[in-house]
């Protein structure tokens, strides 16, 4: 096979080669690809390939290549279209109607629902474990059961138990809270439910106890907070005083008795001794 450079012809350059040998049988088919290029257009003759086999050659036929020049654009004197500026829609009056209408109604709907929703939301279910003394016009009564067994049971003594703990003791306090200042505090996260306290007469103090126990509970259960004994025991007791003293206390009628007041009042402030 020839041995071929970067020019094919005078003014014939060759661009890429590429080919194959196939085997059929005593013959031999070998294919060559060969892309050219021409800059200049004009007459062109590719020069017969020469081949040798066993002291003999052979010689292809000579090619004749005819390239054309390109059309020129500029026929008549007429230059090429230019690009077309961008066409600006046609205003639509009724289109912006329709839109703020449509954004009018998603609104109105919106706030339809949200009231409707408001309205016809279903109370909270009060949270109430191992007791019967779940009486809504004592919330005070139900929460301090509840967080004194809780405290008695220790279970957070138990691996992996003390995301349950703080769990159970933080839903008494917003159900207690919920019962006690008419407050959503089983739906609102921690900060939410100390803003909401803040609207109460609860004292600062106070607050801060619950903000307190909210914390803790919070790095418990999303922080994997590991609380001591004492972390727990103390949560549990500033639970018991919030609730002891936040809770109402009815005043005595008057003519009624004296001392069963004076009786009471002492027995209250014992409670909270013992605590």
């Amino acid at each position: 096979m020839p041995v071929l450079s970067d020019i094919l012809a005078p003014g014939v350059y060759i661009v890429s080669v590429s080919g194959d040998t196939i085997a059929d049988g005593s013959t031999i088919s070998i294919n060559d690809n060969i892309v050219i290029t021409v800059f200049e257009p004009g007459d062109y003759v590719i020069p017969p390939f020469v081949c040798r086999e066993q002291n003999k050659e052979y010689k292809t036929s000579e090619l004749k290549l005819k390239v054309s020049d390109v059309p020129d654009v500029f026929v008549e004197g007429k230059l090429p279209a230019d690009i077309k500026e961008i066409n600006t829609p046609p205003y639509s009056t009724t289109l912006w109607v329709v839109l703020i209408v449509s954004v009018v109604l998603m609104v109105l709907m919106g706030i339809w629902t949200y009231y409707y929703w408001r309205k016809h939301r279903e109370d909270p279910e009060p949270y109430v474990k191992n007791s019967a003394v779940a009486d809504s016009a004592q919330p005070e009564k139900t929460a301090l059961e509840l967080i004194r067994n809780l405290a008695a049971e220790k279970c957070w003594q138990t691996a992996g138990n003390e995301k349950t703990y703080f769990t159970l003791l933080t839903d008494v306090l917003r159900q207690y809270f919920y019962r006690r200042y008419s407050i959503m505090a089983l739906e609102m996260t921690s900060s939410e439910l100390i803003d909401a306290l803040k609207k109460t007469n609860m004292p600062i103090k106070l607050r801060e106890e619950v903000r307190e126990i909210c914390f803790t509970g919070d790095m418990t259960k999303f922080a994997k907070h590991k609380p001591t004994d004492g972390e727990c025991v103390h949560c549990a007791e500033l639970a018991e005083q919030i609730v002891l003293k936040t809770m109402l206390v009815e005043k005595p009628k008057e003519g009624g008795n004296a001392k069963g007041a004076a009786a009471d009042a002492a027995k209250a402030d014992a409670n909270v001794k013992n605590v």
